[in-house]
C-alpha cells in the first residue's frame, strides 16, 4: 500500500478480472476501480491465477476501507474467496443486485479457524 493510500484511506474496489462482459462502472461510486488482471484467464490454471491475486491483494488491499467486487468466473471467485478469508478476518464485498441494477455492499466477518477440527466443532455446535 502506498504512503498516500494509507494516509487518505480512500477506498478502492478490487476486481479480479477485467472483462467486457460486465459493466462495473457503477461499482466506482464505492472507490477507485483496480483490476487484478487484464487478461483472459483460464479456470484450468487456477493455482497461478489465485496466487497472482493473493500477492496483489497482500501488497495493496486495506480491508478497513477497500472492497472486492465479486464479478467473473465462479470457480476463480470461489478459490479467491477462500484465500481472502485466510488473509483477512473481515472483508467488504460488492455484489451486483439485478433487481436494483446496482452494486450492494456486504461486509463479511470470518471467524478465526485454527484448524479443520475447529471448523467441524463450530458446525456441530449450532
Amino acid at each position: 500500500m502506498s504512503e498516500s493510500q494509507s494516509l487518505t484511506n480512500l477506498p478502492r474496489v478490487f476486481v479480479p478480472i477485467r472483462t467486457d462482459r460486465y459493466d462495473i462502472s457503477q461499482a466506482g461510486k464505492f472507490g477507485e476501480i483496480i483490476y487484478l488482471s487484464n487478461e483472459n484467464i483460464s479456470p484450468f490454471n487456477i493455482n497461478e491465477v489465485v496466487w497472482k491475486f493473493i500477492n496483489s491483494l497482500r501488497n495493496n488491499f486495506n480491508p478497513e476501507v477497500d472492497y472486492i467486487c465479486m464479478t467473473g468466473n465462479s470457480l476463480i471467485l470461489c478459490w479467491l474467496s477462500t484465500a481472502i478469508s485466510i488473509l483477512y478476518p473481515k472483508v467488504k464485498i460488492l455484489l451486483y443486485d439485478s433487481r436494483s441494477e446496482d452494486y450492494q455492499e456486504r461486509e463479511f466477518e470470518i471467524p478465526s479457524l485454527t484448524s479443520r477440527s475447529t471448523l467441524l466443532e463450530k458446525n456441530n455446535g449450532q
